[in-house]
């Protein structure tokens, strides 16, 4: 049994920590996606031109801006 936890060993301790952590999240995304309803489609559309895109450009112009007003362009 000790030989199990040696490092040279495929299972070791990092891999059944790994082995849980991947069934935990695997687990919580299925239960957050399955207790959510889901979007219709024109709400989804909705969300996505006067809420998301709007964010998008704006960050695309704000970005840059802040970067070259700062020196801290990373050119």
């Amino acid at each position: 049994m000790p030989e199990l936890f040696i490092n040279d060993s495929f299972i070791n301790l990092q891999s059944i920590i790994l082995g849980l952590k991947t069934c935990i999240f695997c687990f919580m995304f299925v239960w957050v996606r399955a207790t959510l309803p889901r979007m219709r489609y024109d709400a989804l559309i909705e969300l996505c031109w006067l809420n998301l895109l709007p964010v998008c450009v704006a960050f695309i112009i704000l970005v840059p801006s802040i970067l070259i007003a700062f020196n801290i362009s990373p050119y």
